[in-house]
């Protein structure tokens, strides 16, 4: 997963960040908004790598991270207080900035949200567990179904790790969770993984009769809000069913919000936001539209 794709970011005239600040990877079209002198802001949420429970796919935890995000921008000298805000995400950071959308009246109501663009939204977690669960699940998606059993677990008190996962794996996939994508400790952890596997599965999961099922519907986006909506994502991602956008995306229209739904030929789960997608293009003129509204 593309664990650090949530992007909150507050758009002013003058200077933005320096293009250094954040990983050209990490954020889909940073340069071109430095460019544009918006600033940028994102989070790494709590609990990963860090201390604290990590909030994945948990989504009053993440999209309170990505608001409290633009909450400290605002703290800075250089940042005044007009402005317009938006909020980008990718993957699991999509599911963040959706949910930050859906909970910014009540939790953040001093901020204005003007925008927001969900690429490979992870929008329904349940969608999304039965494809790195199910049948034929491989010791990738056992990963990253760690991602998903261990802070869940965490959360919620009917969620019990030794229901869903073999205790014998139990010790490594607790310790994945917390790691970052990129931390290159994690492809040991594959490699264990994959060498576990070969003795049994580590990882099953009834996600429609379990407390894990219900947590994972609770947890789908609504797609409530007010401010525009956009929705990208490639037809080929491995990742995130396309099947999920077109869902979120009806969920978003009968909120009574304008919806810009594209869906891209094929692209792959990071694909979408690689340097000659099309989506930059696409998100970037959504986005001055935005800007000038």
């Amino acid at each position: 997963f593309h664990r650090r794709g949530l992007a909150a970011w507050h758009h002013r005239g003058g200077s933005g960040l320096r293009d250094n600040a954040l990983k050209p990877e990490a954020i889909p079209a940073i340069a071109e908004m430095v460019s544009r002198g918006w600033n940028v802001v994102a989070t790494d949420y709590p609990g990963q790598g860090t201390e604290g429970r990590f909030p994945y796919l948990i989504g009053q935890g993440e999209g309170r991270a990505a608001l409290d995000s633009l909450r400290a921008l605002r703290q800075l000298d250089q940042v005044p207080d007009e402005g317009k805000n938006m909020l980008w995400g990718h993957s699991q950071g999509a599911h963040a900035t959706l949910f930050a959308d859906q909970i910014a009246a009540d939790y953040a109501p001093e901020l204005e949200i003007s925008g927001v663009a969900a690429l490979s939204a992870a929008a329904d977690p349940q969608l999304l567990a039965e494809r790195i669960l199910g049948t034929g699940a491989n010791a990738l998606g056992t990963m990253v179904g760690s991602f998903v059993l261990v802070p869940y677990a965490a959360e919620y008190p009917d969620v019990r790790l030794k229901d869903y996962m073999n205790p014998v794996a139990t010790p490594l996939l607790r310790a994945a969770a917390q790691r970052c994508t990129d931390d290159k400790t994690i492809l040991v952890s594959l490699l264990t993984t994959a060498a576990l596997e070969t003795r049994g599965a580590l990882v099953t999961a009834d996600l429609n009769n379990s407390a894990l099922g219900q947590r994972l519907r609770e947890n789908t986006a609504s797609g409530a809000g007010t401010a525009p909506l956009f929705l990208g994502q490639g037809v080929e991602d491995e990742v995130v069913p396309i099947a999920g956008q077109a869902e979120m995306a009806q969920r978003a229209r009968l909120s009574g919000r304008a919806v810009t739904e594209k869906d891209y030929p094929g692209r792959s789960h990071m694909g979408i936001i690689a340097a000659d997608s099309p989506l930059i293009t696409d998100l970037l003129d959504w986005a001055d539209a935005q800007v000038a509204s």
